[in-house]
This record gives structure tokens, sequence and C-alpha cells, in this order.
């Protein structure tokens, strides 16, 4: 199978291996750390070894309409905003989410500090990502952020910049290509620039992830993937922080 991500394959000496796009600035490897070697071993990715540019001349040579076609930004196959997409599948399809969006998709959720205090009424919790800043509707002495994010409790939490730092997290569904390490470079975001970390495994496929310095808003469903220079060495995904 051959697709269009910008990361490449290296033959290496266990098999196949994951490594970064050539073309840091488009590297889409982070999304791929739960590829196996069987499955590097039956795929291509072509534009791995190019630039963007590079990659729209061919399509120029070639004739492709899509030679000048835009960037694809954020969750390119979906029609308009995410918020509104979510919103459209719960409505169409409520009893597949049900559970999920509790107290359904137009209930305020209690903003709270990190010590529990209730301090004004939201948005639904669901409009809400760790870290944001903005649309808090609450006045404060200092900015606040959205510290953490609880679906069961409609709660979502909030404080200073300073409480978004944490020197670890806690992941499941651990995923190695090849053998485990424990040095390791890890991402929590696609755009992370990385940061040294220990990697410690746990029972049930979990793990613990120790940063080398605290990182900012360690986000509970992204995921973290480990790196040994431009190599994918595995990764998990984020339960919560330590």
């Amino acid at each position: 199978m051959a697709t269009g991500h910008y990361a490449r394959i290296l033959e290496g000496p266990g098999g196949p291996e994951l490594h970064t796009a050539l073309d840091t600035d488009k590297d889409q490897s982070y999304y791929l750390f739960e590829l196996t070697h069987e499955q590097l071993a039956a795929s291509l990715f072509p534009l791995g070894g190019m630039t963007k540019p590079q990659v729209r001349e061919l399509a120029r040579e070639a004739g492709l309409v899509v030679a000048e076609k835009g960037e694809s930004m954020e969750v390119c196959f979906v029609a308009g905003g995410i918020r509104e997409f979510v919103e459209a599948q719960v409505a169409e399809h409520p009893d597949r989410f049900e559970g999920m969006i509790s107290g359904g998709l137009s209930e305020p959720a209690a903003l709270v500090d990190s010590g529990g205090r209730e301090l004004g009424a939201g948005q639904p919790y669901y409009r809400y990502t760790v870290g944001q800043r903005r649309g808090l509707g609450l006045a404060a002495r200092s900015p606040l952020f959205v510290l953490a994010i609880e679906p069961e409790e409609n709660r979502v939490v909030v404080g200073e910049e300073r409480e978004l730092f944490a020197p670890g997290l806690l992941g499941e569904r651990l995923h190695w290509i090849g053998q485990p390490a424990e040095e390791v470079t890890v991402k929590i975001r696609s755009r992370h620039p990385g940061v040294p970390a220990q990697v410690r495994s746990l029972p049930e496929s979990k793990a613990e992830v120790l940063f080398a310095e605290p990182q900012r808003g360690i986000t509970p469903g992204q995921a973290a993937v480990f790196y040994q220079g431009t190599r994918v060495v595995g990764g998990c995904w984020i339960t919560g922080r330590t």
C-alpha cells in the first residue's frame, strides 16, 4: 500500500523502521506510531524523501489538477468546523454516543479551579481544549487556562499557566515498533519539539513517561510518540499527567 504520508521507511538491523520525513515541516511520522514491522514491510511512503514544492512540480509535469491545491488543515475530510461536525453526528446518532456527552449537547459545564471551587458556568465541556485561554468568560486577576476536562462530572478545570506544566504523563495502549526502549525523545503533540524522557512500561499495556523537564498542556486523548533520532520507536495514548 502506498500513501501520501510524509514519512520514511528505512531498512534496519531488525527489519523495516519508521523515520521522520526529510521535510521536517511536513513530517507526519507522529501519526503512524502504531504501525507494526509487518505493516511497514507492506507499505510505501513515496513522498517521505521529498519536499512539498518537489511534489507539486511532479504533479504539474503529470498534468494533475491537484498540483495547485491548497494545504489541507485539521481534519481535512470534514466539511465545515469540527465542532459542527461533532454536534451533527451526535444529533443524528444519539444512541452511538450515549454516555459520551453527559447532559446532552447544550448543558453548560461547571468551570472550577484546581481546588474544586466553582467559578461559573461555561459552554458544554466538549467545546474546550486543554491549554485554551480565550473564550472562558471568567474575570480574574491573571489569565486563566483550561487545565483539565472532566466529562463524567461535566466540569472544566481552569487555573494559571504554571499549573499547565507537569513532570510526566500516564498512557495506555503502549506500542513498540521493535524492541522497547527506556531513553527516548517524546512528542506530546504533532508539532511539539520533543523532550528527552524515560519510559516505564506498566501492566496491561500502560506506561509512565517522565520528562527531563516539565511540559505544558498534557492532553488526554492525544498521542505521546517516542523517537530515537529520526526513528519512531513507539508511543502510547495519553490518559493523564503525573
